[in-house]
């Protein structure tokens, strides 16, 4: 996983770390967890027995990067990690930026789309503040990819 998300998404060095979102409640059975973690400011150490789950994701000398996810900040993640953790081998995600090389950070639908569109990802789901509504993609999705990758149009037409 790791591998295909630095050579098709994206398009950066495999040294660079993927941040491990986790919920505070779960970090302590997998980590040894510093509270700046909420932050992705820092690292932590792996669990001897987490390394295995955990594979590609840690670095040497044991080392993760983590963002640990409180309820109270950011209760959509929270939840969503729970509900991972209850379905999988452990409540973990993988946390990155939303962008592709050489492009700014995603901050508006379009721009989702477009990411979206010229990544190779699965499927994104986007709920931005002040769009009229949810907006879904995935293989199925009709939207002209051309016209997306080129920049043209807006949410509405893609």
């Amino acid at each position: 996983m790791k591998e295909n998300l630095n050579d098709y998404v994206k398009h950066r060095e495999s040294f660079r770390p993927f941040a491990l979102s986790i919920r505070r409640e779960d970090c302590s059975r997998y980590f040894d967890c510093s509270p700046a973690g909420r932050f992705m400011a820092t690292m932590g150490f792996a669990h001897s027995e987490s390394k295995k789950i955990l594979e590609g994701f840690v670095l040497p000398g044991d080392l993760v990067r983590l963002h640990i996810v409180e309820r109270a900040t950011n209760p959509l993640l929270w939840k969503l990690l729970q509900r991972f953790g209850e379905k999988s081998p452990a409540p973990i995600l993988v946390n990155t930026s939303f962008n592709l090389f050489g492009e700014p950070l995603v901050i508006a639908p379009r721009d989702a789309v477009r990411s979206y569109f010229c990544s190779g990802t699965d499927a994104v789901r986007t709920s931005f503040r002040g769009a009229p509504r949810r907006i879904i993609f995935n293989a199925s999705s009709t939207a002209s990819l051309d016209r997306v990758c080129a920049g043209a149009g807006d949410v509405g037409d893609a």
